[in-house]
C-alpha cells in the first residue's frame, strides 16, 4: 500500500528533501539497535536475558509503516502572564505568498479537549498544520501514531485515522510529557528527529465485534500444539512464522 506525499506548496519542497519519509525498519530507534540480538543457547547455557526488540509484538511496530521525520525545530516559552511558541522554519523569508502567510503552528480552544485529561499547559492543545498533504489509493486509510518505541521526552501527538483517499489535509496536535515550567524556554521538537509513524490500513465498511467464547479443550489443544511446535525450535519466531503459513496454505 502506498503513501503519497506532496507538498502544499512550491518552495516546501526542499523540507520533504531534506527531511524524507523513511521506511520504519531504516530508522530504528538506538536502544534498538544497542540490544543484542537473542542467543538461543541463552535459554538453557547462558545467563542472558533477551531484550525487547526478540517480542514480536514490539519488532512489528518498530519495523513496520512509514517514519515521518520533523521538518523543524519547535521552540517554547512559557511564563503564568503569557506563553510563546513558534516553528523555526517560519522565520524563513518565503517568496511565495501562501508560504510566506503559512500558519506553521497553531493551538485548539481549551474547550475542545474538555475531559480529555490530557497535558496542555493553559493554552490549549498546541497543534503542527503540515506544509504536506497525504493520499492514498481508495478504500486506505493512513493511522498516525506518536513514534512511542523512539522515547521522546518532552512531546506526545494524539493518534488518529484518516481517511486519507478522500481528505489530505492532515495536521498534528500534541500534549506535553513534562509540563512546561515558569519561565522555561526550551525546545520540543528537533528537525529531522522522528516525528510520528505513518501506517496505512485497509478501510472495511464492516464494524468489529466480540466473541465471548466458553472454554473450549479443541482451542486450547490447537494452542498447546502450536506453542510445542514453537518452542521446540527454540522460540525461532521465523520458523515458527514459516511454520504457520504453511498451516493456512494447507487449509486454502
Amino acid at each position: 500500500m502506498n503513501i503519497n506525499i506532496y507538498p502544499i506548496c512550491k518552495e516546501f519542497e526542499d523540507l520533504l528533501k531534506l527531511y524524507p519519509p523513511v521506511k520504519a525498519s531504516e530508522y530504528l530507534p538506538d536502544w534498538y539497535k544497542k540490544q543484542k540480538n537473542f542467543n538461543r543457547l541463552d535459554i538453557k547455557f547462558g545467563p542472558s536475558v533477551g531484550g525487547a526488540k526478540i517480542c514480536p509484538a514490539i519488532k512489528y511496530d518498530v519495523t513496520k509503516g512509514i517514519i515521518l521525520p520533523a521538518w523543524s525545530d519547535v521552540i517554547l516559552k512559557y511564563n503564568k502572564e503569557n506563553s510563546e511558541w513558534f516553528c523555526a522554519v517560519g522565520a524563513i523569508n518565503y517568496k511565495e505568498e501562501f508560504a510566506s502567510t503559512f500558519k506553521w503552528l497553531s493551538n485548539h480552544n481549551p474547550k475542545q479537549t474538555d475531559y480529555m485529561n490530557l497535558n496542555l499547559g493553559t493554552f490549549g492543545a498546541l497543534k503542527l498544520n503540515s506544509p504536506y498533504y497525504f493520499a492514498t489509493d481508495n478504500g486506505v486509510h493512513i493511522q498516525f501514531t506518536d513514534v512511542f518505541h523512539h522515547i521522546r521526552r518532552d512531546v506526545r501527538f494524539i493518534s488518529g485515522t484518516v481517511e486519507t483517499d478522500i481528505w489530505h489535509e492532515v495536521n498534528f496536535p500534541f500534549e506535553f510529557l513534562n509540563p512546561p515550567t515558569d519561565k522555561e524556554e526550551r525546545i520540543l521538537i528537533k528537525a529531522g528527529e522522528p516525528l510520528l509513524m505513518l501506517t496505512p490500513i485497509e478501510a472495511t465498511k464492516e464494524k468489529p465485534s466480540v466473541t465471548i467464547n466458553n472454554y473450549s479443550e479443541e482451542f486450547n489443544k490447537a494452542f498447546r500444539t502450536n506453542e510445542i511446535k514453537h518452542r521446540s525450535q527454540t522460540l525461532s519466531w521465523h520458523k515458527y512464522k514459516q511454520y504457520r503459513k504453511g498451516l493456512n496454505e494447507e487449509e486454502e
